[in-house]
C-alpha cells in the first residue's frame, strides 16, 4: 500500500511536546461552547506544505488567529492536499471569529469541525481503498474490522496472512483524536451531535452499540486500571478503551519494525503518542471527564505525572521505541530521537530519586510515602534504557562526549535497579570513548 511507503512525517506533539503543552494551556475565546480542542490541534510553528499534511484541525490557529497581521485568508479547495486545506480553512474561520469579523461560513464553528471530521475520515478511507459510505457509521465499522483482522497476538505466526502492505487496523483508527472523542458519550461530558448542516455522521445510535465490541476484542495484555480493588467507573472504562487503542498502535509499531518497515513503525508510535497527548497534556478547552484525574495530578505536581500505572508505562515505552526508530537510516532524525529519550528521563524524575517514595508538589518539593519498591526498580530500569537510547542518538550526531555521559548514566540507573551491566551498553561506551579520543586528536 502506498500509504506504508510514505516517508515518516512527525506530528505536532512529537515534534515539540513542550510547545504543545504550552499552546494547549493558552486561554482564548472561541465564542462556541461546543468547540473542543486537543493537543494536536495546536500548531507549534509555521509549517511547510509537506509537514502541514500531519497537522490537526486547528492547525495554525495560534499563529493566524492571534497574529496582528491582518492578511486576508480565503476558503479554498484542493483534494491533493485536503488535510492541509481543511486545517487552513478552519483556521481562517476561527481567526474571523476571534477578530469579530464576518465568518465566511453559514454555520457555527462546531458544525464546521463536524464537517472537517467527516471529510478527514472520508479522506482516510479513500487512501485505504474503502468506500466513503462507511464514514456514516465509521466507528462501528472500525471495531467490526478489529474482530475480523485480529489483534497482534493473532498475527505473530500468521505467515503469508500477515502483510503490512494491506490496510490494517491501526490505519483505520482516526488520525486525529478530534475526529473521534467529541462524538463518544463515554469520553466527553456532552458529546457533540451532528447537526443537519454537517456532511454526515461518524457516530450514531447504532454505532454506539458496536463500539462496545472493542472491549471484547482487546489487544494482548490489556491495560488494567483498578483503584483499590473497586469496580471500574465509567471514566475508567473510557480510559480502558483508549488505553487499548494506544497499546494496539504500539504493538503494531513493534510488528512493523520486525518486518523492517521503519517508517511505518515510526508512524504507529507517533500516532500512539498523539493519543497519549490527549491524556497527559492538560488542555484549557474541552470537557474530557475521563482524563480529569490524570490531568489534575499533572497540574498539581509541576507538570509531572506522579502515579506509576500501566498506561503511563506504555506511554513512556512508546517514546523509547520511537527514539530507537528515529536514528535508523530510513529516518535519521537524531535530534528528535534525543528529545524523545530526554522526555522519558524527565518524566521519570519523581520515581527514581528515593526507593519507596515519589516526589510530589508544585516544585516536587515533597514526597509521597509507601510507594511499592517495585516502582523504584521499574522506573530506574526504564531510565537505564532511556539513557541508552539518548546515548545512541548522541553518538549518531557525533557528540561522543555526551554519548559517553549518557551511557555511564545508563549503567548508573541499572545499578540502582539492581541490574547487572548490559554488555551492549559497555560496548557502546567503549566505542564512544574511542571515537571521542579519535575526534580530539
Amino acid at each position: 500500500m502506498f500509504l506504508h511507503r510514505r516517508k515518516y512525517q512527525k506530528s505536532i506533539v512529537v515534534d515539540d511536546w513542550k510547545a504543545s503543552k504550552a499552546n494547549a494551556s493558552m486561554s482564548f475565546d472561541l465564542n462556541d461552547k461546543d468547540s473542543l480542542l486537543f493537543p494536536d490541534d495546536f500548531p507549534v510553528e509555521e509549517a511547510s506544505t509537506e509537514t502541514d499534511f500531519m497537522l490537526g484541525s486547528f492547525s495554525r490557529f495560534i499563529l493566524n488567529a492571534l497574529s496582528s497581521d491582518k492578511k486576508v485568508f480565503k476558503i479554498r479547495n484542493d483534494l491533493h492536499n485536503l488535510p492541509l486545506l481543511l486545517a487552513q480553512n478552519l483556521s481562517t474561520c476561527i481567526r474571523a471569529n476571534h477578530d469579530d469579523d464576518d465568518i465566511p461560513i453559514q454555520s457555527t464553528l462546531s458544525e464546521l469541525q463536524q464537517r472537517i471530521s467527516v471529510m478527514r475520515i472520508r479522506y482516510q478511507l479513500d487512501q485505504l481503498g474503502y468506500p466513503r459510505s462507511i464514514s456514516l457509521n465509521y466507528l462501528g465499522f472500525l471495531f467490526k474490522e478489529a474482530q475480523k483482522f485480529g489483534f497482534p497476538n493473532e498475527w505473530n505466526n500468521a505467515g503469508d496472512h500477515f502483510n503490512l502492505h494491506h490496510a490494517m487496523l491501526p490505519d483505520l483508527i482516526p488520525e486525529h483524536p478530534s475526529d473521534w472523542f467529541p462524538y463518544d458519550q463515554r469520553i466527553v461530558n456532552e458529546p457533540v451531535r451532528f447537526s443537519n448542516n454537517s456532511a454526515g455522521a461518524i457516530m450514531n445510535k447504532h454505532s454506539h452499540r458496536r463500539w462496545r465490541s472493542f472491549d471484547s476484542a482487546a489487544p494482548p495484555s490489556p491495560v488494567t486500571l483498578s483503584i483499590n480493588g473497586e469496580s471500574p467507573t465509567n471514566s475508567q472504562n473510557a480510559i480502558q478503551v483508549i488505553s487499548n487503542v494506544i497499546l494496539l498502535l504500539k504493538d503494531y509499531g513493534n510488528l512493523a519494525l520486525k518486518k523492517g518497515e521503519v517508517c511505518l513503525a515510526a508512524k504507529y508510535y507517533d500516532k500512539a503518542i498523539r493519543y497519549c497527548s490527549t491524556i497527559f497534556i492538560p488542555c484549557a478547552h474541552g470537557s474530557i471527564k475521563c482524563f480529569g484525574d490524570y490531568q489534575c495530578i499533572i497540574l498539581g505536581n509541576g507538570g509531572y505525572y506522579t502515579e506509576w500505572n500501566s498506561l503511563f508505562k506504555i506511554f513512556l515505552s512508546t517514546r523509547l521505541n520511537l527514539s530507537a526508530v528515529l536514528i535508523k537510516q530510513e529516518i535519521s532524525d537524531y535530534e528528535c530521537a534525543c528529545q524523545q529519550a530526554q522526555l522519558v528521563i524527565d518524566s521519570l524524575k519523581p520515581f527514581t530519586t528515593t526507593a519507596g517514595k515519589i516526589l510530589s508538589g508544585p516544585k516536587l518539593e515533597s514526597f509521597l510515602d509507601e510507594e511499592p519498591a517495585e516502582t523504584y526498580i521499574e522506573a530506574n530500569t526504564m531510565k537505564a534504557k532511556a539513557y541508552f537510547r539518548l546515548g545512541n542518538a548522541e553518538f549518531s550526531m557525533n557528540d561522543f562526549s555526551a554519548a559517553m555521559r549518557s551511557f555511564r548514566n545508563s549503567l548508573k540507573a541499572a545499578k540502582a535497579a539492581h541490574l547487572q551491566p548490559e554488555s551492549v551498553v559497555l560496548r557502546r561506551l567503549d566505542e564512544a570513548r574511542v571515537a571521542c579520543a579519535r575526534k580530539s586528536g
